[in-house]
């Protein structure tokens, strides 16, 4: 089971985000589903009700790590950094539905202050998570960066 933890703030972060630092590269991994009729795989999951069962590797660990931070940037004006904690490290699927989770509160939160994200042009029915980026920055925490797609 995994928990996500806070947000950080925007407006105090401001110079954080722009000069935003993910650290070193330790793996990628890109986002393959099946579908029941064989013949079509996706490179891609919907972040609005990601179908984890046609995930192909959902179960496969990203990083045994119990805490990371998760960068959101797409399509956002002003990106996100959340602290994500999980017991048992983070597995592709687990890493997909808290990126879910999270562009929903997103996507919510803009609705009641507009301007807060500035969401531009799409929806999230729109957005689909293509690639999951693992980072391990100096002080040994680890990063997961995201293409998002539309």
């Amino acid at each position: 089971m995994f928990l996500i933890a806070a947000l950080v703030g925007l407006t105090s972060c401001s110079s954080l985000f722009k000069n935003f630092d993910s650290g070193q590269k330790i793996g990628e991994y890109r986002i393959e589903c099946k579908y029941p009729d064989d013949t079509i795989a996706y490179h891609a999951i919907p972040v609005d009700s990601p179908q984890l069962y046609y995930l192909l590797e959902k179960d496969k660990v990203l990083t045994e790590s119990d805490t990371a931070i998760l960068y959101l940037d797409y399509p956002l004006d002003k990106p996100v950094i959340f602290t994500i904690i999980s017991g048992n490290g983070f597995t592709k699927g687990e890493v997909i539905s808290i990126i879910s989770a999270k562009y929903h509160d997103i996507y919510e939160a803009e609705k009641k202050s507009p301007g807060k994200y500035g969401i531009c042009c799409h929806t999230i029915n729109n957005l689909v998570v293509s690639l999951i980026e693992v980072s391990k920055r100096k002080d040994g925490r680890i990063v997961f960066t995201t293409m998002i797609d539309s």
